[in-house]
């Protein structure tokens, strides 16, 4: 073995081996959606980056070339997949592939660029090693290509957290949620990275200063497992998103758009047909807090959420009597848990029983006709 390890390579690699079981924990753990995947994915690769950095510096290379340089395009994935994750966590639009394809663009290119180097052979992959750094892409052209994604997208991510804060009334960039410190996280790697760079257009580079990438992406791993030992929910597949974050008090603006939030979801998704449909669920689904989902049902509709979504789950019997749905199917149907329920709720809302209903629309019918 030509390789040796010191202090901070050590450190390095320890920190590698943490993020790798972290990730199998964010896509092993109970009912893991899919901001944990992305998660996931994003800290194996801060991972798999410093196991290739540790392997250069340490020298372990020259018995095991094959694996070196295995993380380069991961650079410019940091970026897209950090995006997709805020996202997926702030429900402004889930990640898709076949929608969000422009995003991993560059990356691709990048990788088809790599492929000659990915598919060598170990010794060709010692000799493209020696003709490397005299290719002004390479050396000038990859790496500013980098910093710009990671500029960009950091950029990007602070506005999408921006605007779904002025449209939501939260308060995420406060810097006491679990969302502005993975951002924070994720800036201090892109710092960190583009430190790094400046210091070798500048030719003022150590061996110290190239351990800034490796700190950067060993603070991300890290500050992902504090957060998981200290917020367990982060681990256990339950939603991490604004809404555990926001205050309990929303402007007028927002209180009257969380309403049509409110009306819009209900409207297309027709959840209310859910018997087990509670205040908690409905407020997970819109990103708010129960809290904030009560004040603002009750402000703008003047019921409870209960009397609230039960006007809708009538609304929904009405039309299914005018379809010609029987009345003995249409109380689960609707989403109510028995008869009974269902019978007193509509007579509440409609002023009489569902059959009379049905009787009153029959005659009223047979008279226009």
């Amino acid at each position: 073995m030509n390789g040796s390890l010191d202090q901070w390579t050590s450190l390095f690699l320890i920190a590698s081996a943490q993020g790798i079981f972290l990730s199998i924990l964010l896509w092993t753990v109970k009912s893991p959606d899919r901001k944990n995947l992305l998660l996931g994915i994003l800290t194996l690769a801060y991972s798999i980056s410093l196991i290739d950095n540790v392997w250069f510096w340490s020298g372990y290379f020259q018995d095991f070339p094959h694996l070196l340089g295995i993380s380069m395009v991961f650079p410019f994935l940091y970026g897209p997949l950090t995006f997709s994750y805020f996202r997926e966590a702030m429900k402004s639009g889930s990640f898709d592939l076949k929608m969000d394809w422009k995003h991993f663009i560059l990356p691709t290119l990048v990788f088809l660029y790599l492929c000659p180097y990915y598919f060598s052979s170990s010794q060709e992959k010692l000799s493209m090693l020696v003709e490397w750094y005299k290719n002004p892409l390479n050396v000038l052209v990859l790496p500013a290509a980098s910093l710009i994604s990671l500029i960009a997208y950091t950029y990007l991510i602070f506005n999408q957290i921006r605007a779904y804060q002025e449209k939501s009334g939260s308060r995420i960039l406060n810097g006491k949620n679990w969302l502005a410190q993975i951002f924070f996280a994720y800036s201090l790697f892109a710092a960190l990275f583009i430190v790094y760079h400046l210091l070798i257009y500048s030719g003022s580079s150590t061996i110290h200063s190239d351990y800034m990438i490796a700190f950067g992406s060993a603070t991300f791993i890290y500050f992902i497992g504090y957060l998981g030992f200290t917020k367990s929910k982060l681990l256990n597949g339950i939603k991490v998103d604004q809404a555990k974050y926001q205050s309990t008090t929303l402007t007028e603006s927002a209180s009257k758009h969380l309403f049509e939030r409110i009306q819009g979801h209900l409207g297309k998704t027709k959840v209310f047909t859910d018997s087990q449909l509670r205040l908690a669920s409905l407020a997970d689904q819109l990103a708010a807090t129960p809290h904030q989902l009560s004040q603002v049902i009750n402000e703008h509709s003047g019921k409870n959420f209960s009397e609230f979504i039960n006007s809708y789950r009538i609304e929904e019997a009405k039309l299914r009597i005018n379809e010609g749905t029987r009345i003995n199917l249409l109380a689960i149907e609707v989403g109510f848990s028995n008869k009974t329920s269902f019978h007193q709720a509509f007579k509440k809302f409609v002023g009489c029983s569902p059959s009379e209903f049905r009787e009153k629309k029959t005659s009223l019918a047979n008279r226009v006709n």
